[in-house]
């Protein structure tokens, strides 16, 4: 439809003065005004907009739960206000506003009112309402870790409006990152891996500086590094946008919060509040939740040692003396095999007297050995504990294969 007659200036005046965007569409769905706020929100001139289609312009004009209300405007309804997601032009940031549809008449010609408002800052207010209120009744309901990490990143991904969330835990002296939980679009293989490499990207500048550090492409940042695995990994995943709060409580930085974003964009001053505000709440969570595990697991070790300590003086014959004590060390440290080797001071021996794995005791060999054959000797000799990490490697020991 060609533009109508020019409105006087003073009309057009108000219309640009308005802090809501306004458009004026026709039965046909053209643009008929386009005012300064409408420019600033799509990020479309006034003078490219007026007489085209607007659904051909923006798919803001295509959305779903608008252009219902449009028609019901056109046919002469004033329906009640919805809220949709719309994303910015020029930085790809979504943000949220609130759409009021009203019809419009002048002189003959009809058509429909559509008002557009910035309602961010309370959306985002309500849905961090909801997520201390989540936190909050894990928390209480529940100190499982577990519990407390799908909340938080399943908070993350609604708040901040993210594709994938995470939470890693390291400091900045851990060569790496655990990943303790992601969601969203992160693949399994990804996820699987467990571990991400201290470098200088965002986590690790998050957790280092104890500051929250996003940025619009993770690839492409010259302030940010990446280790040669570590940008593979994130190309082949494909997210851009990132942001890394740190979660800190007190003095001590835990890890981080991290969310991802398939396109890029930037993040507003209100989102990284956001973040660091989820953050600090899952900071405090997961140490609570770790102190609880600590506790509930000394309390089952002290438990245990009694029951232990309870078989043991119950055991009246040597022998079955020696198999409760290797049971009992099996259980307390979650060892598959144990064996008790009785030391002869005299003849500086080891006989092998007991193990977890009974048919042991008829095929091991050797059943007896001096003090300066393998760790078990290297024990008895040097009278202190010997720790392991490669039994093949270590010659140290016998029967290693």
């Amino acid at each position: 439809m060609a533009r109508l007659p020019k409105k006087q200036e003073v009309v057009r005046g108000l219309l640009d003065n308005l802090n809501e965007a306004l458009v004026i569409l026709d039965p046909a769905l053209e643009v008929v005004e386009w005012n300064a706020a409408m420019e600033r929100l799509t990020g479309v001139r006034s003078a490219d907009a007026i007489g085209r289609s607007a659904a051909a312009m923006l798919p803001l004009f295509r959305d779903t739960t608008l252009v219902p209300l449009i028609r019901r405007a056109l046919a002469g309804e004033t329906p009640d206000a919805v809220e949709l997601s719309h994303t910015l032009a020029g930085d790809n940031r979504v943000v949220w506003l609130k759409a009021r549809c009203v019809p419009w008449r002048d002189g003959e010609s009809t058509g429909a009112v559509a008002f557009f408002s910035d309602v961010s800052d309370q959306q985002r207010h309500a849905l961090l309402l909801l997520a201390m209120e989540a936190i909050g009744q894990s928390l209480t309901s529940s100190l499982d870790l577990n519990e407390v990490l799908d909340t938080i990143v399943n908070k993350a991904l609604e708040v901040m409006g993210a594709e994938s969330a995470m939470v890693v835990l390291g400091d900045a002296t851990a060569p790496e990152f655990r990943v303790m939980r992601a969601a969203g679009r992160l693949s399994t293989e990804y996820a699987r891996v467990g571990t991400i490499p201290v470098g200088g990207g965002p986590i690790s500048v998050a957790v280092r500086d104890g500051r929250t550090m996003s940025t619009r492409n993770i690839l492409t940042d010259t302030r940010l590094w990446l280790a040669p695995t570590r940008r593979s990994d994130i190309e082949r995943e494909g997210f851009k946008a990132t942001a890394a709060a740190p979660l800190a409580v007190k003095d001590r930085i835990l890890g981080a919060l991290v969310v991802h974003y398939w396109t890029e964009r930037t993040f507003g001053s209100d989102e990284t509040a956001a973040l660091e505000f989820l953050a600090k709440q899952a900071a405090i969570a997961i140490r609570n939740a770790s102190l609880y595990e600590a506790e509930h697991a000394e309390t089952a070790r002290i438990k245990a040692v009694t029951n232990v300590n309870r078989r043991i003086s119950s055991a009246l014959e040597l022998d079955a003396l020696l198999r409760t004590i290797s049971d009992s060390a099996a259980e307390l440290t979650g060892a598959r095999l144990v064996t008790f080797w009785l030391a002869d001071e005299q003849r500086r021996t080891l006989s092998f007297t007991s193990s977890t794995v009974p048919e042991m005791m008829e095929s091991y060999a050797p059943t007896i050995m001096t003090y300066d054959q393998g760790g078990t000797g290297w024990v008895a000799r040097h009278r202190e504990p010997l720790v392991v990490d490669d039994m093949l490697a270590d010659d140290r020991l016998v029967n290693r294969a």
